[in-house]
């Protein structure tokens, strides 16, 4: 879509608006980009979306681990569980070589926690992770104004009340370049 602000085509809210439309076409039917010609019911009884970005590793079983963690009785007031990130191992650029850890998971320093999660009852969200889409329906949709803000991932972990799951990590590349690390 062409957005007026910006002069340029981009996708509508990038991540934020293609999560909104796939919501919106599981709850309410709504046509939009998520049109699918056959097997529409296979959408229907969705009740969770596992997010994460192109270049993310995924370990084995860690969705399973996340769907585990969200559904457990004693999580039930958290509606977004959050991976931990870790880095792979390939830094390609002097930038990423200089400036990212050796890559990997850091079995002793990693395990500690979440500070806001630790002091409010509530994590912040990065992106990847899994949430409900009931949950999301109602304390999400039509919370945030399109095209009002840089990055979504902390307002909708505030509203949808993000838990850390210390022990499921996902993978990322470290940023190429100082431009995409900040």
């Amino acid at each position: 879509t062409r957005e007026k602000r910006d002069k340029k085509y981009s996708g509508w809210e990038r991540k934020r608006g293609a999560i909104e439309q796939l919501v919106n076409y599981i709850v309410h039917s709504e046509e939009n980009a998520f049109i699918l010609k056959e097997n529409i019911e296979a959408l229907q009884n969705v009740k969770y979306i596992c997010t994460l970005d192109a270049d993310t590793v995924m370990p084995p079983e860690s969705v399973v681990k996340l769907l585990g963690v969200i559904t457990h009785p004693k999580n039930k007031e958290y509606a977004l569980v959050q991976a931990g990130i870790g880095s792979t191992l390939k830094n390609e650029t002097a930038f990423s070589k200089i400036m990212a850890s050796t890559g990997g998971i850091d079995a002793y320093n990693y395990p500690i926690g979440e500070v806001n999660n630790d002091f409010f009852l509530s994590g912040s969200f990065c992106g990847k992770g899994i949430f409900s889409v009931e949950a999301y329906q109602k304390r999400v949709l039509g919370k945030i104004q399109p095209n009002t803000v840089l990055s979504h991932d902390l307002l909708e972990g505030e509203l949808l009340n993000t838990l850390m799951a210390n022990d499921v990590t996902f993978l990322d590349d470290f940023p190429k370049t100082p431009i995409s690390f900040y």
